[in-house]
C-alpha cells in the first residue's frame, strides 16, 4: 500500500528472506568449491565473509541442520501462514474501523 510504513514484522521477514537468499548462494558456492579439491577449495570462513553471513549459519546450512527459526516454528500454536494472515488482517481491520478484539459480554465465560 502506498503511503503506509512497513510493520516491524514485515521488515524482519524481508531481512530474513535476504539472509536465506545469501545463505543459499553461499552453499552453492561452497559445493562448487568442494569439487575443485582440498588444495584449491576456499573454506567456509572465506565464503561466509564474502557473502556477509555468519560462518556458523553457513556451517549449519551446509550440514543441513535445523535453523533456530525452523525449530521455533515447531513450538508455535499457529502455523506461520496463519500468523502472517493475522498480522495483515488486524491492521486492515483497524483501518476499516473494526476493533482488533471481540468485546466480551458479562454473560459469556471464557474457557481455557
Amino acid at each position: 500500500m502506498p503511503g503506509h510504513a512497513l510493520s516491524d514484522h514485515q521488515k524482519k521477514k524481508i531481512d530474513q528472506d535476504l539472509i536465506k537468499e545469501c545463505v543459499g548462494k553461499a552453499v552453492e558456492v561452497y559445493c562448487q568449491e568442494l569439487l575443485k579439491g582440498p588444495e584449491m577449495c576456499s573454506g567456509l570462513r572465506v565464503i561466509s565473509e564474502y557473502h556477509g553471513i555468519n560462518k556458523d549459519t553457513l556451517t549449519q546450512a551446509v550440514h543441513h541442520q535445523q535453523s533456530i527459526d525452523t525449530f521455533n516454528q515447531t513450538k508455535q500454536k499457529l502455523l506461520k501462514v496463519e500468523e502472517d494472515i493475522l498480522v495483515n488482517f488486524i491492521p486492515n481491520s483497524a483501518n476499516r474501523g473494526s476493533p482488533s478484539h471481540i468485546g466480551q459480554s458479562k454473560h459469556i465465560k471464557m474457557q481455557f
